[in-house]
């Protein structure tokens, strides 16, 4: 027996609805794709962190160092950066240096210094670029200058506001 009746699939309704189908299983993966974070996301490229540990990365958005991890704590949203050096020895001719700070997060923020310590009185801290808004992925500078006095320490002590924790600069200023 020949049957002369046609296939759902050869069928308008049929083929509109296949197409519908379809279109609907992939904008449902797509929207659980972008839901774990495989495709699309906020535009954040940076690594993640584990408790305890800060990721810190160069200008580029790619990790720095050797593993690219330092020891304080981060959260995702939060600001993030870094300073360089991470001490200073100023003496003699050399009585003032700078400090680089580097906004290695997606968002714009302002630096705020102290001087803190048993010489904290023998050192100057001046903001230079830093005075201003450090943009997404931008640097500053500031330069510390050692007033005089035999010999003198303190820490420059660097925040900025919603960031983890402040980064600290070891200062050490001589005569000679």
């Amino acid at each position: 027996m020949s049957s002369n009746s046609k296939s759902f699939w050869s069928t308008m309704p049929g083929l509109i609805t296949g197409i519908a189908g379809i279109l609907t299983a992939l904008v449902g993966l797509a929207t659980i794709l972008i839901q774990v974070g495989v495709i699309g996301g906020d535009g954040d490229s940076s690594p993640k962190s584990e408790p305890g540990e800060t990721v810190t990365t160069d200008a580029d958005g790619s990790p720095s160092g050797a593993s690219g991890r330092s020891g304080t704590a981060t959260t995702p949203g939060r600001p993030t950066f870094t300073v360089a050096p991470t001490s200073l020895r100023l003496s003699g001719s050399e009585k003032s240096d700078t400090v680089t700070v580097t906004n290695t997060g997606s968002a714009a923020f302002s630096v705020s210094t102290a001087v803190t310590g048993d010489g904290e009185d023998q050192f100057d801290v001046s903001k230079g670029s830093c005075g201003s808004e450090v943009p997404a992925r931008g640097t500053c500078t500031m330069t510390v200058s050692f007033k005089g006095g035999l010999e003198a320490t303190a820490k420059l002590v660097v925040t900025v506001k919603g960031a983890a924790s402040p980064q600290e600069v070891s200062l050490r200023g001589t005569l000679l």
